[in-house]
This record gives C-alpha cells, sequence and structure tokens, in this order.
C-alpha cells in the first residue's frame, strides 16, 4: 500500500521525458512507495504509474489552481522544478499551508543572476511576473519577502554543482535543508581502450538560443579537421535550425534528431568530444552521460562544470564561432584517454550526493 503522496510540479519544456532528471527522481520515489502525482502542461512519457494532471494552458492562475486542487485532496507534500517567478508565490502559499516543500533550482552561478535574484536588488528595473512595469516596488517588495520566507521554511533546497552552492548558501544565509545534487549517471568501468571514432557530438535542443548550436556548427565548418571528424547533432531541433541546417550542411554534419537511450549511449561510446557551449546550462545530464562513457567535453565558462578544466574539459573565453573554431582545431585525443575519463567520473560520481538520496531529506 502507498504510504506517502507526492505532487510533482514539472518546468513547461518539451524535454520533460525518459532520462532526464525529472524522470529519474521520480522513479527513485516510486521505488520508496510514493504515490506520485505530476502537474505538467506537456505529456510526460517516462512511466506509467503515475497520475497526470494536465495544465491546458500554462499560466500562473491556472497552475495555482490545480496546486490548490491537490492541496485540498489531501496532498501536502510537493516537489518543484525550477525557482520561477510563480513558483516563489505557489510555494510560500504551500508552505504557509504547513506543506513540505522542495525546489530542485536549474541555475548555475556562472551564468550570472537568477531572474528572481533581482528582486533582491533595490537598484534594479527587471520586469516582475505579469507586472509589466519597471521598479514596481511594491511587488518587489513582496517577492523579496517571500523568498527570504522560502530560503528559511522549505523542507528542501537542490542545485546541481558545488560552486552554485557555496555562493546561494554565502550570499543568502539559506537556513532550510539546502544540498547539491550533481545529474549523474551511473558509471561505466572500462579495462580497455574504446573504439573511439572522430566524430564531435552536440546534444542539446537544437536551435534552442541558450545552447549555441548555430556557432556550433559554424565553428566546425570553419576549422580545420571539418574533413577529417564528423559532427553529430542530437536533440529535438526548431524548424528555424532545420532550416539553418539544411543550408549549412555537409556530409560530415550529421543530424541524428532526438534518439532514445540505447541510440544516444551508442553515440557516445564512439564520439570523442562532446561540444556544449551554452551560453547558460547547469551541471546537466549530457555531461555526467559524456564522462561515464569516456568523453572529453568542449564547454563555456558558463557552466556547472567549468571549474574542472583538466586534460579533458576544454573551457572556452567565450562562446563565439571564432573561439569554437579555435578549441575544434586544438582538439588532441590520447588513446588511453577514455580509461582516464571514465576513472575519474567514478571518482567523482561516489563522492556526490544521487537522487535516491533525496528521499532521506523530503
Amino acid at each position: 500500500m502507498k504510504e506517502k503522496e507526492l505532487v510533482f510540479c514539472l518546468p513547461n519544456l518539451a524535454n520533460i521525458h525518459k532520462g532526464k532528471d525529472p524522470e529519474k527522481i521520480i522513479s527513485e520515489f516510486l521505488k520508496a512507495n510514493y504515490s506520485i502525482t505530476c502537474l505538467t502542461a506537456e505529456n510526460p512519457t517516462f512511466n506509467n504509474e503515475i497520475e497526470i494532471e494536465k495544465i491546458q494552458k500554462m499560466n500562473f492562475f491556472n497552475y495555482l489552481f490545480k496546486v490548490i486542487g491537490q492541496y485540498l485532496k489531501g496532498k501536502k507534500i510537493f516537489f518543484f522544478f525550477h525557482l520561477k517567478d510563480h513558483h516563489i508565490l505557489i510555494m510560500s502559499l504551500l508552505v504557509f499551508l504547513k506543506c513540505d516543500v522542495t525546489c530542485k533550482m536549474d541555475n548555475c552561478e556562472k551564468a550570472g543572476p537568477y531572474p528572481w535574484e533581482s528582486y533582491l536588488d533595490k537598484n534594479s528595473t527587471t520586469n516582475i511576473f505579469y507586472f509589466q512595469k519597471k521598479r514596481n516596488v511594491i511587488f518587489k517588495s513582496i517577492l523579496k519577502n517571500m523568498l527570504k520566507y522560502l530560503f528559511d521554511n522549505l523542507k528542501l533546497l537542490i542545485v546541481e554543482d558545488d560552486n552554485s552552492f557555496e555562493y546561494y548558501k554565502n550570499k543568502y544565509n539559506i537556513r532550510c535543508q539546502f544540498i547539491c545534487v550533481p545529474n549523474l549517471k551511473s558509471p561505466i568501468i572500462f579495462n580497455e581502450v574504446l573504439n573511439k571514432q572522430n566524430i564531435l557530438i552536440h546534444v542539446a535542443r537544437l536551435g534552442s538560443p541558450e545552447k549555441n548550436t548555430e556557432n556550433v556548427v559554424k565553428g566546425f565548418l570553419n576549422s580545420n579537421l571539418k574533413d577529417d571528424y564528423k559532427l553529430i547533432l542530437a536533440g529535438s531541433a526548431t524548424e528555424e535550425f532545420i532550416g539553418f541546417l539544411k543550408s549549412n550542411k555537409t556530409e560530415n554534419i550529421i543530424y541524428a534528431g532526438l534518439l532514445n537511450e540505447i541510440e544516444l549511449n551508442n553515440l557516445y561510446k564512439i564520439a570523442k568530444y562532446l561540444i556544449l557551449p551554452s551560453k547558460v546550462e547547469t551541471f546537466s545530464n549530457v555531461f555526467s552521460e559524456s564522462f561515464s562513457h569516456g568523453v572529453s567535453v568542449i564547454t563555456s565558462k558558463n557552466t556547472g562544470i567549468s571549474h574542472f578544466e583538466n586534460d579533458w574539459i576544454k573551457i572556452l573565453r567565450d562562446n563565439s564561432t571564432l573561439t569554437i573554431t579555435q578549441a575544434i582545431n586544438d582538439i588532441e585525443f590520447c588513446d588511453n584517454q577514455a580509461v582516464d575519463i571514465t576513472n575519474w567520473y567514478c571518482d567523482f560520481y561516489n563522492s556526490n550526493l544521487k537522487y535516491s538520496d533525496i528521499i532521506n531529506y523530503v
């Protein structure tokens, strides 16, 4: 018999599917005999054991209506992904109603201020929520106090990299339970050199501005390795990017589309480098997936792994096409590097909290 009921409030993104952190975290709670309800505007495809409450039109009032509906059904444990404007208001209400509320933040301190951080800055002119007026002093004051209330009274606050953990803890004097849980994939131990090929991969939501995919393609086309290496692009793609790719495609640029977990793992096994010069990126799944398969990484300084720079993590000084081209020109891959990467990642994996550990805090 299910002992506890938990409501997951999923982000309004098209990448809520099997293999992402919501699916993995929900799976751990299912193993622990929780009854799960998901509030979402999307159609999660990862598990048939969960109850889906579809939000037909994602806005603050519809979201609030669904959350209150769950509360009136007796649900008292809520788990939010991402700390958005409407989440701050709704979570504050739930905490006031004596619910246990967890929030998993998706920001990286290297990426600059979170949008909500502007509410704590008296000089900010950031537009807030649905009030499209600058310097809305009253509303900013409300948000500021709600944030402090949440940081004191949430059941649990989670970030994805240790730099962000120290940054937010010291800056905002967070008093609630606060932990760092990277998006980790179970390590694969290789005892011999892998059959790596001259392949660069870019795994992302192709065409999303923050993923900088167009500059990846341009940087590859301008590089000295465009004839010796293949660039494989994996992920869902916008129509605009498909049009861009058609006008820039060569035989060494391959669009693989959205891959399932097995197909993606097979791609990691043969790739030498992941290139992900995102404008904003946490310690995302794609990094763990790469390291666990012995793949070196080229990424931007605005990510959750930028402090790990070593022989297999190349940090770009900026996200320009020129810098990406130079990084591709400079790549070197030793025969035993894949084994070194997986051994390093195994140590990192063993020294950090996992998704399964979150249950102990909620």
